[in-house]
């Protein structure tokens, strides 16, 4: 009877290690291709350094491999170029938050409702600010409130209300 355990298990840990081995060479050729694609799209931009669209792919490229770092990079040079566009400021925030960057990523939220109030930033702002125990965050979610969306804005407004107490 103990055979046939230590078999079984033998035989579990044999196996086992046949998927991971597989689930290494998966995870290896993936590294490959997004290091192709980061390549092909950093020689792109060489060719054409002012292309917005090209840096917008590269960013979202990066921040699907997480690498947020690089991305804040990449859209901190669109953002030099173009410092009064809310969309910048409010990708760049969004990307800080995924990159752990909270307090970052408050500034720019914060950069991006004054060139342009929408509910989307206000609430982004809003929920960070609730998540450090900052009192605005509720000023935040009773101007979104305030502006009657429809129950979706007024449940992320009771959400973060929440957070906050």
């Amino acid at each position: 009877m103990k055979k046939g355990i230590i078999t079984s298990i033998l035989l579990i840990g044999i196996f086992s290690g046949c998927k991971n081995d597989q689930n290494n060479i998966a995870d290896s050729k993936k590294i490959k291709e997004n290091t192709v694609v980061l390549n092909r799209l950093m020689g792109q931009i060489a060719k054409s350094p002012d292309s917005i669209g090209l840096r917008l792919k590269l960013i979202n490229a990066l921040d699907s491999l997480g690498n947020y770092r690089e991305a804040v990079v990449q859209i901190d040079s669109l953002i030099h170029k173009d410092s009064l566009n809310f969309g910048l400021w409010y990708r760049k925030g969004r990307l800080q938050e995924d990159g752990k960057d909270t307090a970052n990523a408050i500034f720019s939220f914060t950069k991006a409702i004054k060139i342009y109030p929408s509910p989307d930033g206000q609430l982004s702002l809003a929920n960070l600010l609730a998540e450090t125990k900052n009192a605005n965050a509720l000023l935040f979610c009773q101007q979104v409130q305030d502006l009657r969306l429809g129950r979706e804005y007024s449940a992320h407004c009771n959400f973060i209300a929440g957070v906050y107490f």
